[in-house]
């Protein structure tokens, strides 16, 4: 057995990201788990640190197994795949409990995961991020080797969406972060009748537009089906083929650099607020 801060320093990691939420970040990120088990053959961490909603354990369907916390935390074995998950789901007494939580008791929580969870071998390591830039993603990625920890940015084909993804690939870009590449979710439906797939979003700018812009690869789009089986896991050649390019390929690897608030800066001051955001 291995705490996931042992893992982290010897094992890549792939981190599903998202500024706006309602993309399926963690249908992606859990497919691509099951997919990279399933098809690949690795044993996979799946690490939910979307705190105050931790969906991941009831996409997979194991909402009632719970973590076992007696001395140091075991991660949840999925019964059927190479799945070893942690999250707080797993903790929740009842699926319609919510949790409460400001900013530094998520920070802390997250950065516990990696002291206090135990895993058996993993080849690879998913992290569900929370849709933000905020505390939780900032230290989430500060807990990461930049050069082993790759980004893969999940967008719907709506300016809305896009507007969030350009987003986080910024902040991955000035943090100098390893970026895999943009996958395009919900791209359409499909018809259960006829098979075409219409188109459900609209944007100014097309998602292998802003990858051009941003020098990073457009890893594929997803389009919606009328019935995914699994509770919403995506199983298509398409994905499989987007999971492969996501193990096998390089992606961008960002330098760091600083950031200059501006604009911002004046109105945190002038709120008197003190921002920790972009610490080193």
């Amino acid at each position: 057995m291995k705490l996931l801060r042992d893992i982290i320093t010897e094992t890549d990691s792939i981190l599903v990201i998202s500024n706006k939420g309602g993309v399926g970040k963690t249908s992606i990120a859990v497919s691509l788990a099951v997919v990279m088990a399933k098809d690949f053959g690795l044993r996979v961490a799946l690490v939910d640190v979307d705190i105050t909603n931790p969906s991941v354990p009831h996409l997979l369907g194991i909402e009632d197994l719970k973590a076992d916390i007696k001395g140091m935390i075991h991660a949840v074995q999925h019964p059927r795949y190479s799945i070893q998950v942690i999250s707080v789901g797993s903790f929740l007494p009842k699926k319609d409990q919510y949790v409460a939580l400001d900013g530094d008791s998520k920070k802390r929580t997250i950065a516990q995961f990696t002291k206090s969870v135990e895993f058996t071998d993993v080849d690879i390591i998913v992290v569900d991020s929370p849709p933000t830039t905020s505390d939780e993603i900032l230290e989430t990625i500060s807990l990461f080797d930049r050069k082993k920890c790759g980004a893969v940015i999940v967008t719907q084909p709506s300016s809305l969406s896009l507007n969030g993804a350009m987003k986080s690939l910024t902040l991955l870009r000035e943090k100098g972060y390893l970026v895999k590449g943009i996958v395009t979710n919900m791209d359409g439906l499909v018809c259960k009748h006829c098979k075409t797939v219409n188109e459900l979003f609209y944007s100014d700018e097309s998602v292998e537009d802003v990858a051009a812009k941003y020098g990073v690869p457009h890893l594929g789009a997803i389009p919606m089906q009328p019935v995914r089986k699994e509770k919403l896991i995506i199983d298509t050649p398409s994905f499989r083929v987007i999971a492969e390019k996501i193990l096998n390929e390089q992606g961008v690897q960002f330098k760091p650099k600083k950031y200059k608030l501006g604009a911002l800066k004046k109105l945190l001051s002038g709120l008197k607020v003190v921002s920790k955001l972009w610490r080193a």
